[in-house]
């Protein structure tokens, strides 16, 4: 069905042109001896086009590698390449790759159609349109490599590799590129791979709708705003890490992305989502097992992780000033929390006190809290070494249960038995097991790193010979 359709194209286009009007100009040999056939379109200006009077008339005069330059020289004249005419290389049976040179802005309707040996090919940094047509049954072709800056695309249908989308496996976006148009990579089912270059800034519309094979995603630092459905139903995506200079995430971006479970959150300085809907993941919410922030991070957005309710734990890096409301609230799986040293406010109900068995508070200073902590009475709060007195005092934190870090015995004291506790506690680890007296893990992991080791009780020791006692 498809040849017949390609050869009724052909007819209608060869009635077009008429008998010479494709025929080729000048031809001029590359610097690895391939020779390419031009017209002359412009005072300074030639298109890239085929051999003859029709597209047919010199089979396969095009093949192996096929490098299109930037300007050639003809009769002592430099001309600029900017165009492949439509069915230049059609039915090239034997070209295998092709470079498009930057200057050429756009590239015609079956330029590459039934270029069955084509395995791939870039596109250069100044193409502004291609025709969906243009790469029509090019059943080997699996990989582009993609420098076009300036392009746009307005629907699906329009995307350049429409007709061979499910059988691209590997695109590769320049370090040029801006601007990741709408729809480009739309269901390209059996992408297994997608390299985004660090100077991409946006990431259009349903970009990568579909791509159902791309298991994971890392989003440059250069981005800044990810469009609506940008990778819905890309259903065998895993994880995907956003980069730190992302302010913008559209709450339909990973809807349908069903296997999507980890979560890498680099973005400084996100704003904080209206309300629960407004998260990019709260469509996928309860899949979460988990979110790591990076330690670049200085605020959590309200509502960033509401209702996640299969995540483990979370751990608040050092770099974080402030945590929105909502944030963690309704978490329902969550074990633990480790909030970092630098955190100075908590908003409302950002963590729903009632899950986590703990919270290490790692803060000498109790955070300011924006109303009251959820189930307070019944919460553990693990502080530093002589912060207790001031969590106790401060308002709500009063509420909880406050317990120190490094008082392993429960003692209310600092003291080398539990030092020599941790110590015993980490040479056991892999045996039946220890037990102590009253041994409380929680505190002897002193670091708040999520385990006990000998690291822990070397902080003890320093605590203790400084007067802990």
């Amino acid at each position: 069905m498809k040849h017949v359709y390609y050869t009724y194209l052909l007819t209608i286009l060869m009635s077009m042109i008429g008998a010479r009007g494709f025929a080729h100009d000048i031809e001029v040999a590359n610097s690895d001896g391939k020779t390419i056939y031009y017209k002359i379109s412009g005072a300074t200006s030639v298109s890239v086009t085929y051999q003859g009077e029709y597209c047919d008339s010199y089979p396969n005069e095009y093949s192996g590698d096929i490098v299109i330059p930037e300007t050639i020289t003809y009769g002592g004249k430099t001309y600029s390449v900017t165009c492949i005419d439509q069915l230049t290389f059609a039915d090239c049976s034997n070209l295998t790759s092709v470079t498009v040179g930057n200057r050429v802005t756009s590239i015609g309707i079956s330029a590459f159609a039934n270029c069955s040996s084509l395995t791939s090919v870039t596109i250069g940094n100044s193409v502004t349109s291609i025709n969906h047509y243009t790469f029509y049954n090019c059943s080997n072709l699996t990989s582009i490599t993609w420098n076009a800056k300036n392009y746009s695309t307005s629907s699906d249908s329009e995307k350049p590799f429409f007709h061979i989308q499910t059988q691209i496996t590997e695109f590769i976006i320049g370090d040029e590129v801006m601007s990741i148009p709408d729809y480009i990579c739309y269901k390209m089912s059996n992408l297994k791979s997608v390299i985004i270059g660090n100077s991409v800034t946006t990431i259009g519309k349903e970009a990568f709708s579909g791509c159902s094979g791309l298991t994971s995603v890392t989003i440059p630092d250069s981005v800044t705003s990810i469009g609506s459905y940008a990778f819905r139903g890309c259903s065998s995506l895993t994880s995907v890490t956003i980069g730190n200079s992302v302010t913008s995430i559209s709450p339909s971006t990973f809807s349908g992305c069903s296997s999507l479970t980890s979560v890498i959150w680099n973005a400084k300085n996100y704003p904080a989502f209206s309300n629960a809907l407004s998260s990019p993941f709260y469509n996928i919410r309860s899949q979460i097992t988990e979110f790591l922030i990076g330690d670049e991070v200085t605020s959590i957005p309200a509502y960033m992780c509401y209702e996640m309710s299969n995540l483990k734990s979370i751990t608040i890096p050092n770099s974080v000033t402030s945590i929105g409301s909502w944030a963690f609230q309704k978490c329902s799986g969550l074990s633990s929390v480790t909030i970092g040293n630098s955190v100075t406010s908590i908003g409302w109900k950002a963590i729903d006190f009632s899950y986590p068995s703990s919270i290490k508070c790692m803060s000498n200073e109790p955070p300011v809290l924006d109303g009251g902590l959820a189930y307070d009475s019944f919460m553990i709060i693990y502080v530093p070494y002589g912060s207790k007195a001031k969590y106790e005092a401060a308002g709500y934190w009063g509420n909880c249960n406050i317990r120190m870090l490094s008082d392993c015995n429960g003692d209310d004291a600092v003291t080398m038995a539990d030092a020599n506790a941790v110590v015993n506690y980490f040479l056991a680890k892999g045996t039946d097991g220890f037990m102590e007296g009253n041994f409380d893990e929680e505190a002897a992991d002193v670091n708040g790193d999520g385990e006990v080791t000998m690291a822990d009780a070397n902080q003890i020791v320093n605590i203790f010979l400084s007067g802990g006692q």
